[in-house]
């Protein structure tokens, strides 16, 4: 069996500000490989940032769609696992946290 590396980030995801949380999570995964890790796991809706208000409607995405997919891109770039949340919209338009 191998051993599994885990890398756990403690960072600021600004709410709405979904490409700097995705540069920021770039910019950690990188290092995290540079370290041998074979998994990163982020903070809770680091993503799409977090908030139980309104504003969340505006900022949540389906799943698979863009924001997902540059996380997927991201990690079969670098060969690495990445755990990442989001607020998800549904088919009917519902949002989920």
């Amino acid at each position: 069996m191998k051993d599994l590396r885990i890398a756990a980030v403690t960072c600021p995801a600004p709410l709405g500000r979904k490409a700097e949380n995705v540069e920021r999570m770039r910019r950690w995964t990188i290092l995290a490989v540079q370290r041998g890790a074979d998994l990163i796991c982020f903070p809770e809706m680091s993503l799409t940032g977090y908030t139980t208000r309104r504003e969340i409607q505006n900022i949540a995405e389906p799943i698979p769609g863009p924001l997902a997919g540059q996380v997927a891109e991201l990690a079969a770039a670098e060969g690495i696992i990445v755990l990442a949340g989001m607020a998800e919209r549904d088919a009917e338009g519902r949002v989920h946290v």
